[in-house]
């Protein structure tokens, strides 16, 4: 099985994890650490409103 075994994501250059199963969750890794839920409830919202997530949604038949 493809999902068995643990891969680290790479952080982009603004310190976002995104997860490659989920498109569209999006953790700020420096924000999450430091204790800033507003900063990261708003890169969790952008995420949401991505189009990744969009496609991803359409194609799972899901409903945010």
């Amino acid at each position: 099985h493809q999902y068995s075994e643990y891969k680290p994501l790479e952080i982009t250059r603004s310190g976002v994890l995104c997860s490659e199963i989920f498109p569209g969750l999006w953790l700020d890794k420096d924000a999450l650490l430091a204790g800033d839920l507003a900063k990261v409830l708003t890169i969790a919202q952008s995420g949401i409103n991505s189009p990744q997530h969009r496609k991803f949604v359409a194609r799972t038949n899901l409903r945010t």
